[in-house]
């Protein structure tokens, strides 16, 4: 079965960055079905360059506030049944999505998949990396069916009522998906580049 793959980028005055970012989602080998920019009611050029981007680029306009809601905006604009996330600053690695849909494909009961992070930083023009890749909670790492995405967040609200701590999203990938879109939480960082 075919799956239709939606990336959802939430941005504010993001425009020195979204390019390469976009770039590096749109050349992957195989690429997404859509990309969805939400544009947190930026000041710059963000809007016209993701517009102008790739036909695949939908920009929902806000203001949400912050990411998190910029993300739940997104994932609610989406069509896809498989859901990534990307921040406007950070890159994909070449072949990403490919490997992580090939593992989703290869296992029927995998729902989420998660990737290794790079962290880098720029010096002259050029990212250096800062260590070797690792596994670490990251929303850009992240691959999940709608289903289990849904599941996560629906299971989060009820069992909680109220936001969870760090380390019990650290030991739950949907839960940690989740809770990185509650707009007050903020012990989940989505800044690593992979």
């Amino acid at each position: 079965m075919a799956r239709v793959v939606s990336v959802v980028m939430p941005v504010k005055n993001g425009a020195a960055y979204l390019a390469a970012a976009l770039e590096s989602v749109c050349s992957q080998s195989c690429p997404p079905d859509e990309i969805i920019v939400a544009d947190d009611g930026s000041t710059d050029d963000t809007a016209t360059l993701a517009s102008d981007f790739d036909a695949r680029v939908r920009v929902i306009g806000g203001p949400f506030g912050c990411a998190a809601a910029g993300r739940n905006a997104g994932v609610a604009a989406a069509r896809g049944d498989v859901l990534a996330f990307l921040d406007h600053d950070d890159l994909w690695t070449a072949g990403r999505l490919e490997r992580q849909l090939a593992l989703l494909a290869r296992e029927p009961a995998v729902e989420l998949v998660l990737g290794q992070t790079q962290r880098v930083r720029e010096h002259e023009g050029q990212l250096v990396p800062l260590g070797p890749p690792a596994a670490e909670p990251s929303l850009g790492a992240l691959l999940v069916t709608r289903a289990a995405f849904e599941r996560g967040y629906a299971a989060a609200q009820k069992r909680t009522g109220a936001i969870l701590g760090h380390k019990a999203a650290e030991t739950n990938p949907v839960l940690a998906a989740s809770l990185a879109f509650e707009p007050e939480y903020r012990g989940l960082s989505a800044d690593a580049a992979i």
